[in-house]
């Protein structure tokens, strides 16, 4: 765990994890040390579904087939924005 000795140290620290983190959306999945898997360098935390990955790339290709369950408000929104499609081609 990292102990924080002043605010420059954590600045630099979380620069580093920002810098190497997976941008999904609208939010950043960084490397986890924590003891989850065997080894020390570390693995990606699905934030999707229980899975972890070690390298970059696989964890890049698991994000693409592994998609969130939508809300029922983007439901809605996805169905209003094709009736208005339809509708605008029908006039």
């Amino acid at each position: 765990m990292y102990k924080p000795r002043g605010s420059a140290k954590v600045l630099q620290h979380m620069e580093v994890y920002v810098k190497n983190a997976i941008q999904q959306e609208d939010f950043f999945i960084t490397k986890c040390y924590q003891a989850f898997r065997s080894g020390s360098s570390g693995h990606f935390h699905c934030p999707f579904c229980l899975k972890t990955t070690i390298k970059r790339q696989d964890t890049l290709r698991h994000l693409q087939i592994c998609k969130p369950p939508l809300h029922d408000a983007q439901l809605d929104a996805d169905a209003d924005c094709r009736e208005r499609v339809i509708t605008s081609q029908t006039e």
